[in-house]
């Protein structure tokens, strides 16, 4: 059967990047790109334990920067899986939101991102900002689970979603165009440690993430139609009883 163009969900996407980037720099925008950092040290947090690591601290500024620590023994590959994490993970998870929030009711993830934020709160902040913001986020997102209408929970996963993507390609964008010496970005880490440039890596988890947003907007906006007369069936249904 022959899927059909939700028309709906991509005019709430189209609406949602222009926002994004015609108010890119304003401060409504600010706890967003807070939380998208916040995404970004989370996957280097979670692979870092993957690999072995001791997690010492994730925390975020308010000038939308992040720091994850930890402890582990140097090894290259270690090193680059690591780093990869946090523009890879911020993607998948963006992406993950835009597809899953498009097919169902959003009550299930709003609880999942409320939990990850509380359980990351729990496991790796060490400073009074990250504390208060993460335990914020988490309350909206648990309150959004609880009390939210559907179509105001939805689409608020997927304006999260697609402004993870949209931001991590944005800051990847910032960190290859900058001009000057390294300021000790992701990319400039695996430069220096594999003598691939700064700029290869950031193209490589520039097109990762471009790949994620694709295959998620053809999951969420590409819907199966329903089936002829499924609509009066339901109708002489409730009509019986």
């Amino acid at each position: 059967m022959k899927r059909e163009l939700d028309w709906k969900l991509l005019a709430a996407l189209v609406g949602s990047v222009a926002l994004g980037a015609a108010f890119w720099t304003s401060w409504p925008l600010w706890p967003l790109k807070l939380l998208v950092v916040m995404m970004h040290e989370s996957s280097h947090a979670l692979v870092a334990r993957l690999c072995g690591a001791s997690v010492q601290s994730v925390s975020v500024d308010r000038f939308e920067g992040g720091l994850t620590t930890y402890r582990l023994a140097p090894s290259l590959w270690r090193s680059v899986l690591i780093s990869s994490a946090g523009y890879c993970g911020s993607a998948v998870a963006g992406a993950a939101l835009v597809a899953f929030a498009a097919k169902a009711r959003g009550r299930w993830l709003a609880w999942a991102f409320s939990a990850w934020l509380t359980a990351q709160t729990v496991l790796d902040v060490r400073d009074i900002f990250t504390l208060v913001f993460a335990v914020a986020m988490a309350a909206l997102f648990a309150l959004l689970a609880a009390k939210a209408p559907d179509w105001l929970r939805r689409g608020a996963l997927v304006f999260v979603g697609s402004f993870s993507c949209l931001y991590a390609l944005f800051d990847i964008r910032d960190d290859l165009l900058r001009v000057g010496p390294p300021i000790g970005s992701d990319a400039d880490a695996l430069a220096a440690l594999t003598h691939i440039p700064a700029l290869v890596w950031g193209l490589v988890w520039g097109l990762f993430g471009a790949f994620l947003m694709v295959v998620a907007l053809r999951a969420a906006l590409l819907r199966m139609p329903a089936a002829p007369g499924a609509a009066a069936g339901v109708s002489a249904l409730h009509l019986e009883r």
